[in-house]
């Protein structure tokens, strides 16, 4: 195993054991877009942490595709927290990002 399989693997858990923690003990908007964002950082770092260890270059493909999922929304979902943690409401612009997401996800899976 080397490094960035170790730090990837140490992204994913912690992002998979913050998650947990936010959806558990969370009671406002902002603990659960921040668990959303938690869970999109696990899918990155659990995505990075399969690549380092593929031996197959097509597998390693397909977990660097899984993985740019997480990277897609990973902004998006920290934006979104940064406007409810800060109580501004620009539905609008939230709106806009999640379009972006939307059409960069739907690129990434042709």
């Amino acid at each position: 195993m080397n490094l960035f399989a170790v730090g990837s693997l140490i992204v994913g858990i912690s992002g998979a054991i913050e998650a947990l923690i936010m959806f558990v003990k969370g009671n406002a908007k902002k603990h659960y877009l921040w668990g959303l964002l938690c869970i999109t950082t696990m899918v990155w770092g659990l995505g990075g942490y399969k690549i380092a260890l593929a031996s197959d270059p097509n597998v390693a493909i397909f977990w660097w595709q899984i993985s740019y999922i997480g990277v897609i929304f990973i902004p998006i979902f920290l934006i979104h927290f940064t406007y409810e943690f800060v109580e501004l409401s620009r539905k609008w612009d939230i709106l806009v990002y999640y379009l972006f997401g939307l059409f960069f996800f739907k690129r990434q899976l042709v």
